[in-house]
């Protein structure tokens, strides 16, 4: 399982975080790394566009949705 690292362009991001459940606000520049398989929501906090990078690094993909269809 890999980590997941969210990199703010321009924006305002919101993520949401469970397991603990815990809200995380980022600015422009700023970074902030989800451990494997924790759920977790991004959402625009702003209200301009939000432009980010999602890097996750090498291994298994672990993309489980909280909502099933």
């Amino acid at each position: 399982m890999c980590q997941i690292l969210f990199y703010v362009l321009e924006g305002h991001m919101r993520l949401f975080l469970q397991d603990p459940k815990e809200e995380v606000n980022l600015k422009p520049g700023e970074v902030y790394v989800v451990k494997p398989r924790r759920p977790h929501l991004v959402t625009n906090g702003g209200t301009t566009s939000l432009t980010f990078l999602v890097l996750q690094g090498v291994g298994e993909y672990d993309f489980v949705p909280l909502v099933s269809r």
